[in-house]
């Protein structure tokens, strides 16, 4: 896949299949609760928007609280591996058993995270 993608697969070994997709992840802390939760997928990141505050962690925590919900995917999975202090955040989702499916496991996150989006574009734009 290109680096100009959000989406990335990650191969854990080559003795198994157990992989994890990174993520990532532009943060708008402070956002309203009306707009909270995935607002774009813009090439380079997904754009995601929480009401919590970046004091204490609560962005962090509220930003895998809303992607573990949109993914369907349990929250000690969704882990972030860099950015901690910054808007823009690596997210790693683990316990992937993809055997060589990575396109179609990432083509599914990204559809979730799509169909969840509050900005739809259309081809009109």
């Amino acid at each position: 896949m290109s680096s100009q993608t959000a989406f990335r697969y990650i191969a854990v070994s080559n003795k198994s299949d157990v992989g994890c997709i990174l993520i990532e992840c532009l943060i708008k802390p402070g956002v309203s609760a009306k707009i909270q939760g995935i607002i774009a997928i813009m090439g380079h990141h997904v754009i995601i928007g929480t009401s919590a505050q970046p004091r204490d962690g609560k962005a962090n925590y509220a930003l895998k609280h809303i992607l573990s919900r949109t993914l369907k995917w349990p929250k000690t999975d969704v882990e972030i591996i860099r950015g901690c202090k910054s808007r823009i955040k690596t997210i790693s989702i683990k316990g992937l058993d993809i055997a060589g499916r990575e396109r179609e496991y990432i083509s599914k996150f990204k559809e979730k995270l799509e169909h969840a989006s509050k900005l739809k574009f259309t081809s009109e734009c």
